[in-house]
């Protein structure tokens, strides 16, 4: 069969069998494109001449994706300008405000005298209310720095200011992407790298709560981009100070005895918590020590629905109910996180260092599944594993089939909020593919058993 034929064939059952998934799953109909752009590419790439219709469905597919992703995020821009968005955006500015006030943001009080000032009930929920405004600014002392610029504005003009702060950042994350994985493709490689982030579900998800995990995803990214150099662990001490998920890649960096970079990260949050320290004083830094916000979390907060941890999925399904002390230590959460702990470290320990990656992205997964704070916002992470897989599907038999159909069924996942499986898909295939890389010999042997190729000794 020809190969223009073959694609052909190919596109029409793909469409096809997505096309059954969407209706029964309830998935819009834009995550179809997803496995059809990644097969044009891959058949594109395949060619040694470029042939006009793939190029011409590609570039068609792709600006007709954007267009109607960037309408649905120029939407929820628009609507939560208009309607101040309690969850997260106010959470945020409360603690800047009451930072450049010179105020106590670990001091309930203080936030809600602030919204008193500055007429903000009718934006806020009753949960907004029992998880934050009575318990105090939640987040570490540091992480104000990256909220103070928000306090020298009123509410709805700094939620303008971080809406152009965070679109900034996942421009030029994009382009970094673009650059490590489809720059052969030029133009075209750009939009499809732009179509690929935009279509995650934690994309919508980070702007309608007005998030920060665009530029959690950044400074991993860079990270990632200079592990051997020393401003790697400046990104990565930047990233822990942002989400403290980050903080669990530090021991794939022990493993693989980066110590320059484990250096520099330290020397970043150190260096940035002195600087918090004369911004704001010592008071909230005693408040968050000796009575901390987070302890006064109630439990819903660990079993809401956009939650995706490991802790929240054990507490979800034992029905778990609390009786004092904090659910983290279920007995259930402790072993099976210790299990995948443990493992994730003896592969980041034994892979040599030509594969290390693999250990890397399987470090990343566990990082967002042990995490008990991983929320759906934190799912625009997994673009950085779904194009490396993709990247790197020449090196993994038949890889460009089996891993055609991982990443769409990632997609569907992530928008029906079902994050969890998402993420241990994603780590049971880098921790296989790392151990199979660290044994090549009993994986030859299983093979050839399951062709029935070994003889009896």
């Amino acid at each position: 069969m020809k190969p223009q034929n073959l694609t052909i064939l190919a596109l029409v059952l793909l469409s096809s069998v997505s096309a059954i998934l969407s209706t029964l799953l309830n998935i819009p109909g834009w995550i179809l494109a997803v496995p059809i752009i990644l097969l044009l590419l891959h058949f594109k790439d395949k060619e040694a001449q470029d042939h006009w219709v793939k190029t011409t469905l590609l570039w068609g597919i792709n600006l007709g994706l954007l267009l109607l992703l960037c309408y649905h995020i120029f939407t929820i821009i628009v609507n939560n300008i208009i309607n101040l968005p309690d969850w997260d955006f106010l959470a945020f500015w409360l603690g800047g405000k009451a930072a450049v006030s010179g105020l106590n943001l670990y001091d309930a009080n203080v936030l809600k005298s602030l919204v008193i000032s500055f007429n903000l009930n009718e934006y806020i929920g009753e949960g907004f209310t029992h998880a934050f405004l009575c318990c105090g600014f939640p987040y570490p002392p540091p992480s104000i720095l990256l909220f103070i610029p928000l306090g020298w504005f009123e509410p709805r003009l700094a939620l303008i200011f971080w809406y152009g702060v965070n679109i900034l950042v996942l421009i030029v994350t994009i382009i970094l992407l673009w650059e490590r994985f489809f720059k052969h493709h030029k133009i075209l490689g750009l939009l499809t790298v732009t179509s690929l982030t935009l279509t995650i579900f934690g994309v919508k998800s980070n702007l309608l709560f007005a998030q920060t995990n665009f530029m959690v995803l950044l400074t991993i990214l860079m990270y990632w981009r200079n592990q051997s150099k020393l401003i790697g662990g400046g990104w990565l001490g930047l990233g822990i100070l942002i989400k403290p998920f980050v903080a669990l890649l530090l021991v794939y960096v022990v493993a693989r005895r980066q110590w320059r970079i484990v250096a520099s990260a330290f020397g970043v949050l150190i260096g940035l918590t002195l600087v918090t320290l004369l911004i704001i004083g010592v008071k909230p830094f005693h408040t968050y020590l000796t009575d901390a916000p987070y302890s006064a979390l109630p439990f819903e907060v660990y079993i809401e629905p956009i939650n995706g941890s490991l802790l929240a999925n054990i507490l979800r399904l034992t029905n778990y109910t609390p009786s004092g002390g904090s659910p983290i230590f279920h007995p259930l959460h402790i072993t099976i996180g210790l299990l995948l702990g443990l493992t994730t470290l003896w592969v980041c320990l034994r892979v040599n260092q030509k594969n290390e990656q693999w250990a890397f992205m399987s470090m990343l997964m566990l990082s967002l599944i042990i995490y008990p704070g991983s929320l759906l916002h934190s799912s625009v992470i997994n673009i950085i594993p779904i194009l490396f897989l993709w990247g790197n599907r020449h090196k993994v038999e038949t890889g460009h089939w089996w891993l055609l159909g991982l990443i769409t069924v990632e997609y569907m996942l992530l928008h029906n909020q079902y994050m969890f499986i998402a993420n241990m898909l994603l780590w049971i295939v880098f921790t296989g593919i790392s151990l199979s890389l660290i044994h090549p010999q009993q994986l030859a042997k299983l093979k050839a058993l399951s062709r029935g190729q070994l003889t009896q000794e």
